[in-house]
């Protein structure tokens, strides 16, 4: 089973995408979802972190929504405010074609895309597929990485997937969609995932996708 997992960016956490997102030496394959003017080369590509900010200024999703109680101070201050989502998808080493599996870097790329156009087809979108290695036992995976502007287009309201447990119950379960529809393996009751990598999926992953 693929494994999906999401962080919410702020201001304060921005530049690490724009570092993770920009690694030449480490990004084998990039794509994008409507941000065709980043498609010219390195230095084109940069731009989309610019643009995705654009787009949220346009909309007034730039400052924070609402505003929270300080628990020290009591007063009113601006609530954490988030702009984009980031979110990986981990694909199982087994899966992969450097381990003998069927899934090529392009594949991987493929599948992202098919995920994001079919879950969020109105968001601005930057995506990567790399070679990770686990440091447990130094298997290599490829993983996507995706940058979500949590501006709707379509909208123009933010990205509200809920709470974060019912959040990844859904991501789970769509991934396990996408997998059974790519003919990837399934989490089965009392079986590894993984003939090659000890790591196993997270609790919720395998509580809410077994195939009994």
């Amino acid at each position: 089973m693929t494994i999906i997992r999401q962080w919410a960016i702020t201001n304060s956490t921005r530049g690490d995408m724009r570092r993770l997102m920009n690694e030449d030496e480490r990004i084998m394959i990039r794509g994008e979802q409507f941000l065709p003017s980043i498609n010219g080369g390195a230095a084109s590509w940069r731009k989309w972190d610019s643009l995705m900010e654009a787009t949220r200024k346009s909309f007034g999703h730039d400052k924070p929504s609402r505003h929270v109680r300080d628990k020290k101070t009591g007063e009113m201050r601006p609530a954490r405010n988030t702009i984009m989502y980031h979110q990986i998808l981990s694909f199982l080493a087994d899966d992969c074609d450097i381990n003998g599996g069927k899934l090529t870097p392009e594949e991987c790329m493929a599948y992202a895309k098919e995920y994001i156009e079919k879950y969020y087809p109105t968001h601005e979108v930057v995506y990567a597929v790399i070679k990770d290695r686990y440091a447990s036992d130094g298997i290599e995976n490829y993983v996507v990485h995706l940058i979500i502007n949590r501006s709707d287009l379509s909208s123009g309201k933010r990205m509200n997937e809920g709470r974060a447990d019912a959040m990844a119950k859904m991501h789970a379960n769509r991934i396990r969609a996408m997998d059974m529809r790519w003919g990837l393996r399934q989490v089965r009751k009392g079986m590894a995932n993984s003939q090659i990598h000890a790591k196993q999926p997270p609790k919720y992953a395998r509580k809410e996708n077994v195939v009994e």
